[in-house]
């Protein structure tokens, strides 16, 4: 009698064990996998960075272009040929101010 009580209780609680222990890997897996919350959350904190510094790359992309369509030989400015030599040559007057860009 024992015993078929004791399976009888085995098969009750079977299918509810299961499904709980299906639900918890489940829930583990949505907040802590790979494309879970967490990955999901720094994934949008680094596309935020990656943006910020792609709009300072890109900045810095149009000063140098500007910069490189005045050395143009074509539409050559002088002031920035002369910026350039005096900067390259490390030549300066004695009432030149001169201010260095990293």
């Amino acid at each position: 009698m024992l015993i078929r009580d004791l399976r009888h209780r085995a098969k009750k609680i079977t299918a509810p064990l299961l499904a709980f222990i299906a639900f918890a890997y489940f829930s583990y897996h949505l907040i802590q996998g790979d494309h879970g919350l967490l990955s999901w959350r720094h994934l949008t904190q680094k596309l935020k960075s990656d943006k910020s510094t792609l709009a300072k790359i890109e900045n810095e992309k149009a000063v140098l272009e500007n910069k490189v369509k005045l050395l143009n030989p074509k539409s050559l400015d002088l002031d920035m040929l002369d910026e350039r030599v005096r900067s390259m040559l490390n030549f300066h007057g004695d009432n030149d101010i001169v201010v260095v860009e990293n």
